[in-house]
């Protein structure tokens, strides 16, 4: 059985080698299993929020349950700090990788809400996955607020100590699909939560 991966990174070919290089580079540790993979430029079609990103970084459960507790939380900030590094490259007005999102018609889809250059994931249990996307105008100091509150939500999933709220959504988005859809608005919102009157099996 193939081992499970702890960080992964997909990525498109039109993407620079050198920022992908330099990531791994940044993040890279003894014992970390990194994958990255290129992939080829698509036309997708489907909700905007759920086709994949130029890039996409995977952090694993296994990260969490094998990785950090052999290796301690020093590589928790290495990896938060490497993903902050990210930043100039695909966000703000001096963006290195500019992506324009051509849709099935042929025609370039209007300025997004959300980046369609890059995103987070991670898996839950029970065949769930969590999809963080980012605003596509994030300011660098947001942007670093924002992954802030990502990782201190991951480290509360690891630990299974999540505020009730927020519980409460992830239990009501897990009705709603596979992948639970996560952003920063201030604080970590969930848009794919249901009405709690949907959640409530028939009898």
């Amino acid at each position: 059985m193939e081992k499970p991966f702890q960080v992964a990174i997909s990525y498109d070919k039109d993407i620079p080698d050198e920022i992908i290089s330099a990531f791994v580079s940044d993040i890279s540790a003894q014992e970390l299993d990194i994958r990255s993979e290129p992939r080829d430029s698509a036309v997708y079609a489907g909700v905007e929020w759920y086709i994949p990103t130029a890039l996409m970084i995977f952090i694993g459960k296994a990260y969490f349950d094998s990785f950090l507790k052999e290796m301690g939380k020093e590589h928790y900030h290495l990896l938060k700090k490497g993903i902050i590094s990210l930043w100039k490259h695909f966000f703000g007005h001096d963006r290195t990788v500019k992506l324009k999102r051509v849709a099935t018609n042929g025609k370039v889809s209007d300025v997004p809400e959300y980046s369609r250059a890059s995103s987070l994931m991670t898996d839950l249990p029970g065949q769930f996955r969590i999809k963080y996307l980012l605003k596509d105008e994030l300011s660098e100091a947001a942007f670093i607020q924002a992954i802030e509150h990502f990782f201190n939500f991951l480290e509360q999933l690891s630990t299974g100590v999540l505020n009730p709220e927020i519980s409460q959504q992830l239990q009501n988005a897990r009705g709603g699909g596979h992948t639970i859809l996560l952003t920063y608005d201030g604080n970590i919102k969930i848009l794919n939560a249901l009405p709690e009157k949907n959640t409530t099996r028939s009898k």
